[in-house]
């Protein structure tokens, strides 16, 4: 996935509400801000 299509997914994202993006200078970082979405990945990382 190219960078401009990993920034345009996580700004739908973040206008759904799913992340919350943090910008330090020219960077932006990005964290899940709802539990239930932090417990799937955890579930779906265990295979």
């Amino acid at each position: 996935m190219t960078q401009p299509t990993a920034s345009h997914h996580l700004g739908i994202l973040e206008n759904a509400g799913l992340v919350k993006g943090r910008k330090e200078g020219k960077w932006v970082f990005y964290k899940i801000t709802r539990l239930e979405i932090t417990r799937i990945l955890q579930r779906l990382d265990k295979g």
